[in-house]
């Protein structure tokens, strides 16, 4: 019996300082919060037009808005508010397919655009 505590006093001997050394240890890596952006993506012909694209709509697709150059327009460009949404955007105002398209859910119950993401499986009329 006296082994087997002397084992145990022992263990405990050099575990202490290991277990000390452990706690007080320099933490490495990324310590901070950080936030990252939830970006919002729309794919027209598969090709991935990111936040701030506008878009064409009609009451059942959606397509990229072009300049005269064949160039994506992008928010805050000359023609932009002739779009119909902004990817990434959010509008109460906008219809199933503009609401869809720019990246958030459409409560067909409520008959309105919410501000949740399209592709967040925890979406719903509900919220």
């Amino acid at each position: 019996m006296r082994k087997i505590v002397m084992s145990f006093v022992a263990l405990g001997f050099l575990a202490a300082p290991m277990l000390m050394l452990q706690g007080c240890g320099d933490y490495t890596g990324d310590t901070e919060n950080t936030y990252q952006e939830s970006h919002y993506t729309f794919i027209d012909n598969g090709i991935e037009y990111g936040s701030g694209t506008v878009l064409n709509c009609d009451d059942a697709n959606c397509s990229v808005m072009v300049d005269g150059s064949g160039t994506p327009v992008k928010d805050g460009d000359d023609n932009a508010s002739d779009g119909d949404a902004v990817v990434g955007t959010y509008s109460a105002a906008y219809s199933q397919s503009e609401c869809n398209a720019a990246g958030f859910f459409f409560c067909t119950i409520e008959d309105k655009c919410l501000n949740q993401r399209v592709d967040d499986s925890s979406s719903s009329c509900s919220k």
